[in-house]
């Protein structure tokens, strides 16, 4: 799957059966309303390896507070390149590349 626009993920689990490739104009928007995946927020399963560039844009919900440290994985590979190069939302945070995941965690 190449991503050159935007691919939102709410809530519930979004699978790519083979490779990621988001491209330098891609947004990968994830929406974060509680603390379990899939049904607190959204997460991007690809079952190959992830190419990374882009915006990486992080909403939360209304009424929902993360806390300070907490971390949310919304993006599960079997691989990765690259990583996001733009981070957009509200409240700050930063973003972990793990072996096989990567998550938001919140200051």
């Amino acid at each position: 799957m190449t991503c050159a626009d935007t691919v939102a993920v709410a809530r519930g689990l979004v699978t790519v059966n083979g490779s990621y490739l988001q491209q330098r104009a891609g947004t990968l928007a994830v929406t974060i309303a509680g603390r379990a995946a899939g049904s607190g927020f959204g997460q991007l399963a690809v079952a190959g390896g992830a190419t990374l560039a882009g915006t990486l844009q992080i909403a939360v919900s209304r009424g929902f507070v993360p806390r300070r440290g907490e971390a949310f994985i919304f993006l599960r590979y079997a691989s990765r390149a690259g990583r996001f190069t733009i981070l957009a939302g509200l409240p700050r945070y930063s973003v972990s590349y793990g072996r096989s995941g990567a998550s938001a965690v919140y200051h």
